[in-house]
Formats: structure tokens, sequence, C-alpha cells
């Protein structure tokens, strides 16, 4: 019988396919190589390109920023004048509310009888003190503010009443609060009055 020896074919052909992968590595290896270094080549070219762009706009944005800040400034000048012309229009209210007052004041209260130290307005509430020669005096001029439209029934409160001496004489010194009807609120209960009248009328028309 004839024998023959593979052995050193075999170990041939083995280092042929080793060698062949390790070509083939190499290849994909340089292959990705030129890949990644064209797409460097292609973004440093278009950084490039885009650098004066940026530049424009980066100057373009500084005049933006100026152009903000003023906005900002005039934004922060309009409110200070809003909130100024509000403070304006509420002084102004409160001036016509306050002669109103002094106006029913004068009014309502009983000559010779009684004298204001302090009076004080807080929204629709004023705070009066004074000096009265009596408690009929006192509440006089309670019944007095509660008949004025500006005020109304229930809407006054006397806080204290105290005897007190003064030039020999035995006074009362008294502290009292009431509510005050704004003009538009004295417009809309006239209305409502004006309404409920003119449906009396109606009404006593029909039932003859």
């Amino acid at each position: 019988m004839i024998r023959i020896n593979l052995l050193p074919v075999k170990t041939q052909a083995k280092r042929e396919t080793g060698t062949k992968q390790l070509l083939a590595y190499f290849g994909v290896l340089i292959l990705c190589f030129i890949v990644v270094g064209v797409l460097w080549f292609n973004q440093t070219n278009k950084l490039k390109q885009l650098q004066p762009k940026a530049s424009a706009l980066r100057t373009e944005l500084a005049k933006y920023k100026g152009v903000e800040s003023r906005l900002k400034r005039l934004k922060k000048n309009k409110e200070q004048v809003i909130k100024r012309i509000e403070i304006i229009k509420q002084l102004q209210k409160n001036r016509d509310s306050l002669v109103r007052i002094l106006a029913m004041l004068t009014e309502t209260i009983p000559k010779e009888k009684i004298w204001f130290n302090a009076l004080q307005e807080k929204g629709k509430s004023i705070t009066i003190k004074g000096v009265a020669l009596s408690n009929e005096a006192i509440s006089q001029f309670m019944r007095n503010l509660e008949r004025s439209i500006y005020v109304g029934y229930g809407r006054v409160n006397l806080i204290e009443s105290v005897q007190k001496v003064i030039a020999g004489r035995k006074l009362r010194a008294f502290k009292l609060r009431f509510y005050f009807r704004t003009p538009s609120e004295i417009k809309e209960m006239l209305a409502k009055r004006s309404a409920a009248q003119k449906k009396r009328i109606k009404v006593k028309k029909i039932r003859k």
C-alpha cells in the first residue's frame, strides 16, 4: 500500500488562509482610516466655510443684544410710568372722595355741639375722633350720618365714648367709624330705587 504524507500541504494551506485573513483585516482597517480621513477633511472644510457666517451671526447677535437691553429699559420705564399714572389717579380719586366726605360732615355735624380732633380715611372707612357736649349730640350726629346718601343706615359704629374734663367742663371724647358709598355705588343705588318706584307705579295703575 502506498502512503502519502499530506501534513506539509495542510500546513501550507493554513498559512495561506491566515495570511489572507490578516491582509483582509489590514485592508478593512486602512479603508476605515481612509473613510474617517475623508469625513474629517469634509467636516474641516465645512467648518472653515461656516466660520465667516458664524462670525457674521455673532456680530448680528451683538447688535440684537444692544436692542434687547434698550427694549428692557423701555419696558421698565413704561411700567414705572404706568405705576405713577395709577398713583396719580388714585390720589385724584381719594381727593374727590375726601372733598365729598368733608362737605357731608359739614352738613351732618350738630353745630356747636361736636368738634373733630382727627379724621382718618382707609379705603371706604372713615374714622373720626372728637369731643361732644353729650352722648345725645353724638347720637344725633350718627343719625344724621345714616340719613346721608353717602353713608346709609347700619354703616355707622360708635367705637368709644368716655367722659373727659376740658377747660373745667365735662365733655364726651368719642371715636366712631362709618363706611361711605362711592359715586358709582350711589348711582347704582339710585337706579335701583328709580326702577323699583316705576314698578310700584305700574302695579298701582294695573290695579286701578
